[in-house]
């Protein structure tokens, strides 16, 4: 629990300054967001390993950068067959902290790694779960789905693709336009 705390509010300054490195793992339940995306209860934790550095900036001054890694396995809903697939992601981000929002915004379009405002304590949970939301996917899927209604389903698509134009010939032979 120590951990969570401490991932909580970080000091950048200080985890940069040190070069130091915190890991841990967090329950899904502990990121409301990420839990109100998943279709099951997620049983796996989240395992994520933070590690602060300084590297010179454009000025020659030493900024603080963190370099992010993050493991988790969550249940997502299947968009085939409705049911529960597991989703594995693995994130790994490097940030690099500037002054603030501002700053951020101007700089971003010029630089390959992220950019976040240094606004002293940086909530780390927060960041782990923004990150897996942004990496779930949009359309997750089974690689084969086996339940009677995504066969069904297929089955319709298929019908539908074969013959776009079925119910406007059945309409057409009809003559009457109110049906």
């Amino acid at each position: 629990m120590a951990t969570t705390q401490r991932i909580q509010s970080l000091d950048i300054w200080a985890l940069a300054r040190s070069g130091g490195e915190m890991q841990g793992n967090s329950s899904v339940a502990d990121m409301p967001r990420l839990q109100s995306m998943c279709a099951a209860p997620a049983v796996h934790p989240v395992n994520w390993r933070l590690h602060g550095l300084l590297k010179p900036g454009p000025d020659g001054q030493d900024r603080p950068w963190m370099v992010l890694q993050v493991d988790a396995q969550l249940p997502v809903e299947c968009v085939r067959c409705l049911q529960p697939v597991d989703q594995s992601l693995h994130i790994e981000r490097d940030f690099r902290f500037v002054a603030d929002e501002a700053t951020a915004l101007a700089e971003d379009a010029d630089c390959e790694e992220d950019l976040l405002a240094l606004t002293p304590p940086l909530d780390g949970l927060n960041l782990i779960e923004d990150e897996l939301l942004m990496a779930m996917p949009l359309l997750p899927k089974h690689d084969i789905c086996n339940s009677e209604y995504s066969q069904t389903s297929q089955d319709e698509a298929a019908s539908e693709k074969a013959h776009p134009f079925a119910a406007l010939a059945q309409w057409r032979k009809s003559g009457d336009p109110s049906q």
